[in-house]
């Protein structure tokens, strides 16, 4: 959609997070419900990965410590450090006040008072309005009730509640992404995956603006939790999960449609008859909610198909968000160059590990029917795909585990740990490049190709 700088400043808001709401995510991979990770657990001295010298005694290396008080503080560590960054994120980059943040902040503000009738009212309006046309649906109710909500907490002005809720859902996404590459690969490889992930620019950016990006990559990255879990054969708790999860993302922005087909990609040669019955349901709910709405059901579809054919002549659409099939590959290149170049060697080369195989071919296909998928919009923009982000940065990990098992093989996780720092810290210096020194406010490609200095 139309994205357009109108220089407002704003002053970062203070933010917080509860970590212990993420508990329904990690427990995603607990042992003894046919995670990868109680899988690997290793049983006695025999079990030490293969490369680990003898020096070491298990992989964080703290002798007096079990694995699992080991795990849980480099787990704290990284979850501290990942929320004094993106805090720290909030005070820099281009001005609040685009052409989108304003539409989302009439809409918040316009639930807060008046509630589902003032949404149909802003639907109304839409056929006649040149604003609101050009920009994002009021459809999107979940984000817009989330954001008035916001808007409602004591001292909430102006922006600051749907940034504060973008940063909040990019912590969130933090948690989920967690429990989500516990279930593909082992606990080091995870951890550097999350480390990767807290510092991704395109993330990061996008969790300091008061859009609906970061809270619908939440839904995202939490449905593919539920899914991986539900075609495991999963507990009957985790296929209400996925419906809960995918009804979210419906409710918050129309292309979750479009992670239907991903789904389906990966579901091909598993159990796909038991996540079938949750989506299908949370696609029901979704139309039973939004159909009153709108009018109805035939009112619905022409709201959308509206919506569609509005961007053909869409000004900003077609001068910034067009170009190939392969314009995301570009762009996530352009914005993370080491990560996503790790990332094409964890895929070509594959893990080291024997279990971690089918987690990575996981992530490998997600990432690329993501992608692929996606593609087909008439508007291309690399933060509609941040979920594809999240998840090559696991395959940016298995990247970094590679490397550290051909060149430290008796010193394995603590050249992982290494190369993982390294890996943060051009990231860190990346989204500094990008989003603060360029000012970069919608990161299309010719915005990044200008922010890394390429073109000027």
């Amino acid at each position: 959609m139309e994205e357009r700088l109108f220089p407002r400043g704003s002053p970062a808001p203070d933010l917080s997070l509860n970590l212990r709401a993420g508990r329904a995510f990690s427990n995603a991979a607990a042992p003894g419900e046919g995670s990868p990770a109680a899988a690997r657990a290793p049983e006695g001295p025999s079990a030490r990965s293969p490369g680990r010298g003898p020096g070491e005694a298990g992989e964080g290396g703290l002798r007096g410590l079990s694995p699992s008080r080991r795990l849980a503080g480099a787990l704290a560590l990284l979850f501290g450090g990942a929320m004094a960054f993106r805090l720290w994120s909030l005070s820099g980059g281009a001005p609040l006040g685009g052409y989108d943040e304003r539409i989302y902040l009439a809409y918040a503000q316009g639930f807060a008072r008046g509630g589902f009738p003032a949404l149909r009212a802003f639907l109304a309006r839409l056929p006649g309005d040149p604003v609101l046309s050009r920009g994002p649906l009021p459809l999107r109710v979940l984000y817009i009730a989330a954001a008035a909500a916001a808007c409602r907490f004591p001292g909430a002005s102006g922006y600051l509640p749907l940034v504060a809720l973008s940063a909040i859902s990019g912590l969130a996404t933090l948690v989920a992404a967690w429990a989500l590459f516990t279930r593909w690969l082992r606990p080091p490889v995870a951890l550097a995956a999350v480390a990767l992930t807290a510092v991704s620019p395109l993330a990061t950016g996008m969790s300091a603006r008061a859009l609906q990006d970061s809270f619908f990559t939440f839904w995202i990255v939490a449905t593919l939790v539920f899914f991986e879990r539900t075609l495991a054969g999963g507990r009957r708790r985790d296929g209400w999960l996925l419906a809960l999860c995918a009804l979210g993302g419906l409710l918050t922005k129309e292309t979750m449609a479009l992670v239907y087909p991903v789904l389906a990609l990966a579901a091909i040669g598993g159990r796909w008859r038991r996540p079938l019955i949750p989506l299908a349901a949370a696609a029901l709910l979704a139309l039973a909610v939004l159909a009153p709405l709108a009018g109805g059901v035939g009112p619905l579809f022409a709201i959308y198909r509206r919506s569609l054919a509005g961007m053909g002549t869409n000004d900003y659409v077609l001068h910034w968000q067009r170009g190939p099939w392969f314009r995301y590959l570009v762009d996530l290149l352009l914005l993370s160059p080491a990560t996503m170049l790790l990332a094409g060697v964890g895929a070509v080369r594959g893990p080291p590990e024997e279990a971690d195989r089918p987690g990575v071919a996981r992530a490998r296909l997600l990432t690329a029917a993501g992608l692929g998928v996606f593609s087909a919009l008439f508007n291309m923009d690399v933060r509609f795909v941040i979920f594809a982000d999240v998840l090559a940065r696991a395959l940016a990990a298995v990247g970094l585990d590679v490397l550290a098992l051909r060149f430290f093989p008796r010193r394995r996780t603590a050249a992982l740990a290494a190369f993982a720092a390294l890996a943060v810290a051009l990231d860190a210096a990346q989204w500094h490049r990008v989003f603060v020194a360029g000012r970069v406010y919608d990161p299309v490609t010719e915005s990044l190709v200008a922010a890394d200095g390429i073109t000027r």
